[in-house]
């Protein structure tokens, strides 16, 4: 901030503010939000996609936060989409990560499966914590849709959510994310459970 910045440089600091704790300003999330629509008309006028992207993405965060999740898959589409203009692969693949995880939240299951489904044919380009964030969600997605049914039905899809939530341990481990490996164990106790594997 104390460098000359030409006007889309001095937008992307500005963006950079509005990501939750980045900023020192006491803010609320509200204030965050219309402070985001005004940046975002500034970076239409700029042309800077990245600076669209990254606001798309706050905003995400922000609305996340405030339990909006309607609003939030609407800004992490939009996000996904400005990356992808910008050449950012990886940063578009992150996002449709995080889409998976907001339509857990708006009870959107299947969509859940059928997006989660196309990325882990490219599970190569995501990094061990967008992994274990897409096997989450997936397995999620499956546990929820096992209590929507009943038998047999119930039981499959309580199974692939078991495995899943496997999967992912072993990917946390393996990166040493022990705030997910606590998850992991968490959530393969009460599949277990549910499913009546009492020794496991």
């Amino acid at each position: 901030s104390q460098l000359q910045l030409n006007p889309e440089q001095a937008l992307l600091l500005e963006v950079l503010m509005l990501y939750p704790d980045a900023s020192t300003k006491v803010r609320t999330h509200t204030q965050l939000l219309q402070r985001a629509m005004h940046l975002h008309e500034l970076a239409q006028a700029l042309s800077s996609n990245l600076a669209r992207a990254w606001i798309w993405e706050a905003m995400q965060l922000i609305q996340i936060n405030l339990q909006l999740h309607s609003a939030a898959l609407h800004s992490t589409a939009m996000a996904a989409e400005m990356f992808e203009l910008c050449g950012r692969a990886q940063d578009a693949i992150s996002l449709r990560v995080s889409r998976c995880l907001v339509m857990i939240h708006c009870e959107m299951y299947r969509e859940v499966l059928e997006m989660s489904g196309s990325l882990l044919e490219h599970r190569e380009q995501l990094d061990p914590m967008a992994l274990v964030n897409l096997l989450r969600s997936t397995a999620s997605a499956y546990y929820f849709l096992g209590n929507d049914t009943e038998g047999t039905e119930a039981r499959s899809a309580w199974i692939n959510s078991l495995q899943l939530h496997k999967e992912c341990l072993q990917v946390a481990q393996q990166a040493h994310i022990d705030k997910f490996i606590l998850i992991s164990h968490t959530n393969i106790a009460i599949l277990c459970a549910s499913l009546g594997l009492r020794e496991e």
